[in-house]
């Protein structure tokens, strides 16, 4: 396989990225999928696919390196190749725009690939979990960091959903059957946060 190429000037990042996704039809229904980027810019997203949908069908992807993406293919540019047109925040792209500039000069050589927030077991793993207007019992955290978690519980949320873990609010980046997780709307700031209380004694 051919190195990425990496193009800053259109603020552009072209190469293989792994991530899932899914496409919901008209009734809402969908199913967790395996992907990988092409080219990601601040407004489409090419991806290889195992089952791309049709122009029109809704997407939720989740990227390690980009986060959270919604958008709608907008075209089919192979059998296993579709564009989204993404469907973003300004704040969304914004920090999507920055992701990308950083990618490139990371590709580039031109900064260092800083470790990701140290994921830790919390000393009190009941957790008090919110999806929508429900509140789920017997979730438990399996592990957390300063900016998302693994939780399971009986079973799991959408890729996508809203929920609150205890007071936090945050968003489902990847859901497995009974696991899933969560990316956290802020970062937590405070300080042995692998001791804090999400739920009920």
């Amino acid at each position: 396989m051919p190195p990425p190429t990496y193009i800053v000037d259109y603020l552009q990042f072209i190469g293989q990225v792994r991530g899932n996704y899914t496409v919901r039809d008209e009734r809402g229904a969908g199913v967790q999928q395996v992907c990988h980027t092409r080219v990601v810019t601040v407004d489409t997203l090419t991806i290889d696919c195992a089952a791309p949908g049709a122009i029109g069908a809704k997407w939720v992807a989740y990227f390690p390196e980009f986060g959270l993406l919604r958008g709608v293919v907008s075209r089919l540019a192979g059998p296993r190749t579709v564009e989204l047109e993404l469907q973003l925040s300004d704040a969304t792209r914004r920090r999507l725009s920055g992701t990308i500039r950083w990618m490139v000069r990371r590709g580039r050589g031109l900064t260092k690939d800083m470790r990701r927030s140290p994921r830790l077991t919390p000393r009190y793993p009941q957790v008090d979990l919110t999806v929508g207007n429900e509140q789920w019992d017997r979730a438990l955290l399996i592990d957390i960091s300063a900016t998302g978690a693994k939780l399971t519980a009986d079973r799991a949320p959408s890729l996508g959903s809203v929920v609150m873990v205890g007071s936090i609010p945050a968003t489902v980046v990847r859901s497995e059957r009974q696991a899933f997780g969560v990316e956290f709307a802020e970062p937590l700031v405070l300080k042995n946060f692998e001791q804090m209380r999400f739920g009920k004694e």
